[in-house]
């Protein structure tokens, strides 16, 4: 009877950490680089938020400049938006911003996402993402991996 018990809480354990680790595997995220491995999992394990900037910790999420005018990248943020399936929300031509939301694969989980064209200097613009689940406390690096993906598709349609 104590056998099966241990077998039980075992079982109770071993799960989640197979999620976890499943989890960190698909998003495919860079957890040995810098700032190092425990201060990506523990951030991955508490925030639920990912964001470019220009001086970020994690320098994969560097906020990415372009060479081009403000409506060209709009215009290449949509057809972005379109073709990663992401469901647009709002399209903010005036600020340069759009608001959409992505869908997680496995569980479903809705994820928002603000994308904004921040100007940087004459002729230059970068394209700042947030992205923020609407559940839980730590995202595992999917919101991160949504900011990467997204800035790949960007530059595969940019000319």
């Amino acid at each position: 009877m104590l056998a099966k018990f241990y077998i039980f809480v075992l079982f109770l354990i071993v799960i989640p950490v197979i999620f976890v680790v499943a989890a960190f595997i698909r998003n495919n995220l860079p957890l040995t680089a810098a700032p190092g491995i425990m201060t990506r999992l523990q951030t991955y394990l508490t925030t639920n938020i990912a964001e470019t900037s220009l001086h970020p910790v994690f320098p994969e999420l560097t906020m990415r400049v372009y060479p081009y005018t403000v409506d060209e990248i709009h215009a290449m943020l949509e057809k972005t938006v379109k073709q990663a399936g992401w469901e647009l929300l709002h399209d903010d031509h005036d600020h340069h911003e759009l608001h959409v939301v992505v869908t997680t694969p496995l569980w479903k989980f809705k994820d928002d996402v603000l994308i904004r064209i921040v100007p940087v200097s004459e002729g230059n613009n970068a394209v700042y993402i947030r992205s923020s689940s609407r559940t839980g406390k730590g995202d595992l690096g999917t919101n991160t991996r949504h900011i990467l993906d997204f800035y790949a598709q960007l530059d595969e349609v940019m000319p």
